[in-house]
């Protein structure tokens, strides 16, 4: 599983307990992308290391707030692809496709 998301998943540890989050991307304009954190799951106390990799290998495995690149092999959020191959930067780099 590649390291990439870890600044699009997070835990946030509230008074009724701990959640899991990612970041969704939306873009106002081609140049101006806006996050948004979402809470997607309440995660049981306590988790082991194994469960909570479980959680996040589902989020990024779905197809709902990531995507694989078949040409780099990562996965970026939603906001960051272009179609459901290319990363945007890939994009760029192989399609000639600019931002």
């Amino acid at each position: 599983m590649d390291q990439a998301y870890k600044e699009y998943i997070r835990i946030v540890n509230k008074i009724d307990g701990n959640y899991l989050e990612v970041c969704c991307i939306a873009w106002q304009g081609p140049h101006t992308p806006v996050s948004k954190w979402k809470t997607v799951r309440a995660l049981k106390d306590p988790m082991t290391l194994e469960q909570l990799e479980s959680e996040v290998a589902r989020l990024l495995n779905g197809k709902r707030y990531f995507g694989f690149c078949t040409v780099c092999k990562s996965h970026h959020p939603k906001g960051h692809m272009y179609g459901d191959s290319y990363c945007q930067s890939c994009a760029s780099d192989e399609l000639g496709v600019v931002y």
